[in-house]
């Protein structure tokens, strides 16, 4: 073979590789920017994540939750009980306040 009849086809040869270089590179630059955008998408769901966790710290137990409820149903039924004995209170000074005012009324 002659250089003259190989020049072309290495022409052709040394094209094809940098068309396959240059095809490769631009492939890594889009996918190192889409690396790069993931890495930001992470880094926010991360962000996000660790502001929940922080909330949620300061959320009462279960434990805590339950002794709230009946702590708040035992305050009910006091609440209930000093309701029927002030009553009887409500009456008498329901009365009193009348009898002064009749008394008031009378002079």
């Amino acid at each position: 073979m002659e250089l003259g009849t190989l020049a072309p086809w290495g022409s052709t040869l040394v094209a094809l590789v940098a068309l396959g270089v240059a095809i490769a590179g631009n492939r890594s630059k889009a996918m190192s920017e889409k690396m790069r955008w993931l890495a930001d998408r992470v880094d926010k769901v991360e962000d996000r994540a660790t502001a929940i966790e922080t909330r949620l710290e300061h959320l009462p137990a279960k434990e805590t939750t339950h002794r709230l409820e009946v702590s708040m149903t035992e305050l009910r039924a006091e609440v209930a009980v000093l309701a029927e004995r002030i009553k009887p209170v409500a009456a008498v000074s329901e009365r009193l306040q009348e009898f002064l005012l009749d008394e008031v009324k009378r002079r």
